[in-house]
């Protein structure tokens, strides 16, 4: 036959202690989920040490620093051949020459203040064949032209010397103003008694003393 606890005189009942008995702790143990269950997997899965991250690399950066520069010095090469380009004088282009005995020249538009002579061949022959135009050499080439003026232009002064090519000047400081242009015809007949000339294969300038300055 079994009895109830009888009460304690103090207010406590008998059996175990709570707690365990004194002088022992209470044993606390961890809950620790079932094996195969998502609370175990989980757990697991928190005990590992993470992976080691990859090592960055930077060939990307390397690459794309190459490209870039390419890509620079590409667009500099590009500039370069486009101004070499624009340069570049051709046949129906005109020039600005910058010594009256030739050599080193400027690209200008034709009928401009700063352009004395319209080129009509270009040659790359040491003795160029330019029939009555004038011939000028310049980096291995050899352009034959004709004076870019009309009637009312002026020039720098006539010259004897045949290697002293007439540019196109201000009248102000000029002696030489263009009277006439003509095509195909004598210049003793096409200028006056009075005048200058300039003769081309296909064409003569007039040229008298300045006026109306």
């Amino acid at each position: 036959m079994t009895y109830p606890p009888q009460p304690d005189p103090h207010g406590a009942q008998s059996g175990p202690h709570p707690g365990g008995w004194p002088g022992q702790h209470p044993q606390q143990g961890y809950p620790y989920p079932q094996q195969g269950s998502d609370a175990f997997w989980r757990q697991v899965a928190g005990n590992q040490q993470p992976p080691p991250q990859p090592e960055k690399k930077r060939t990307g950066l390397f690459v794309g620093l190459v490209v870039g520069v390419l890509v620079l010095a590409g667009g500099i090469i590009g500039i370069s051949l486009a101004v070499i380009a624009s340069n570049r004088i051709e046949a129906g282009d005109c020039m600005e020459l910058l010594d009256e005995r030739g050599g080193p020249m400027a690209p200008a538009d034709c009928g401009s203040a700063e352009s004395d002579y319209e080129v009509v061949d270009v040659q790359t022959r040491q003795l160029a064949e330019c029939g009555d135009d004038y011939v000028n050499y310049f980096e291995g080439n050899a352009y034959c032209a004709v004076l870019d003026v009309k009637v009312g232009d002026c020039l720098t002064p006539f010259q004897e010397d045949e290697g002293v090519l007439p540019l196109k000047i201000e009248c102000s400081r000029s002696e030489d103003q263009v009277t006439r242009i003509v095509g195909g015809q004598d210049p003793e007949s096409a200028c006056g008694e009075d005048e200058g000339y300039y003769v081309f294969t296909r064409k003569t300038v007039c040229f008298g003393d300045v006026r109306g300055v």
